[in-house]
């Protein structure tokens, strides 16, 4: 992993610390108002794909029922936390959210 990405994994790990699961979810999803129009980088492969899916579904989980949980049944569907996959997808660079959309929300609303 390059120096960049450990810098956006240890961000991420930070707003994860600090209980912003809403704001990152908003972020990977992008969905954020602190999302760039046309994110540079390259287009992320089948695999970063699939990783970055199972991080939003996190996420949302993480916002919906917070870090205690790992199923919740909801209505009729049964729901699923993936932390094992969430830390595939850090071990991966978190593709899909950028160093510099994470530094901005953290200018805007810095954790302390």
């Amino acid at each position: 992993m390059s120096q960049l990405e450990l810098d956006k994994v240890a961000m991420v790990r930070e707003l994860l610390s600090a209980g912003r699961f809403s704001v990152l979810y908003e972020l990977v999803a992008r969905i954020s108002p602190f999302n760039i129009a046309t994110p540079s980088g390259r287009a992320m492969t089948d695999e970063e794909q699939d990783a970055w899916q199972y991080a939003c579904m996190h996420l949302d989980f993480l916002t919906k029922y917070g870090p205690n949980k790992m199923s919740v049944k909801d209505g009729k569907f049964l729901r699923f936390s993936y932390p094992l996959e969430f830390e595939s997808w850090l071990q991966g660079g978190a593709p899909g959210v950028s160093l510099e959309e994470l530094k901005a929300y953290l200018v805007a609303q810095p954790l302390r």
